[in-house]
């Protein structure tokens, strides 16, 4: 599998997906706090700079910002009319 992208959700296997062969890696993933930032929002204990921080990699952008009072992420592709929007209630 080809991964082209570290911010867009459809560009994940899944953490089961790695279980079979790395059980280990996977245990430690779980315990991790990078494990919470994969979550969906609104059951994710979601800790971060939600001022209008906006974080570059490769291609990718995720802008992280409140609205209304809801914390909320944009994560989008250069070239690329993908993008994804999550908000926690």
């Amino acid at each position: 599998m080809r991964v082209s992208s570290n911010v867009l959700f459809a560009d994940y296997a899944g953490t089961r997906a790695c279980e079979k062969c790395h059980s280990d890696k996977v245990q430690t993933w779980l315990a991790s706090p990078m494990h919470n930032m994969t979550r969906e929002p609104t059951v994710a204990d979601v800790k971060g700079p939600f001022d209008g921080t906006t974080f570059h990699f490769k291609d990718d952008t995720a802008r992280l910002e409140t609205k209304n009072g809801h914390a909320s992420s944009r994560s989008s592709r250069r070239n690329s009319a993908r993008a994804r929007t999550k908000s926690r209630a």
